[in-house]
Formats: structure tokens, sequence, C-alpha cells
């Protein structure tokens, strides 16, 4: 079952907003690395490294996930957790 868009954005928010301990509008280092582990793990998904999501989801190369680049990262754990979508 994919997730539907409206889901997404129902989930990202919260989520994205509960992570980003210092409120800057970023997921940075120490933020993504709590964020995959509470994911991640519940899911018994493998967890990428920062350098991996970064590489992958960082579009702009700052360092640091922005709202719309955690939200694909959250699409694609989704589609993890769910490979017959």
């Amino acid at each position: 079952m994919s997730i539907s868009q409206q889901e997404l954005d129902t989930i990202v928010g919260p989520m994205f907003d509960e992570f980003d301990a210092n409120k800057n509008g970023f997921l940075e280092e120490k933020e993504i690395t709590q964020l995959v582990g509470r994911v991640c793990e519940p899911l018994k998904l493998p967890l990428p490294s920062n350098e991996e999501i970064l590489a992958r989801f960082d579009k702009n190369n700052d360092n640091k996930l922005s709202r719309n680049e955690f939200k694909d990262l959250v699409m694609e754990l989704s589609k993890q957790a769910n490979p017959s979508s």
C-alpha cells in the first residue's frame, strides 16, 4: 500500500518538528542519527549512515536536510517498509 501525499504531509510535519531539536528548520547530523534510529529499528530496516542519507537526499549539498528533502527520505523509508506497494 502506497502512502498518499496527504498522509505523507501529516507524518512529515510533526516528525520533522520533533527531531529539529534546535528549531532551525533543518535536520543536522545528530538529529538525522536520532531520527533514523527511531524510524528504522522498529521497522527492522537497515540503518543507513548519515553520509548515505545526505548523499542521496541532500539535494543542495549543505550537509543537512530541509523539510522537503526529509519528505523524500520518509517516502523512501515507506517504500522499504512496504516493498509490495
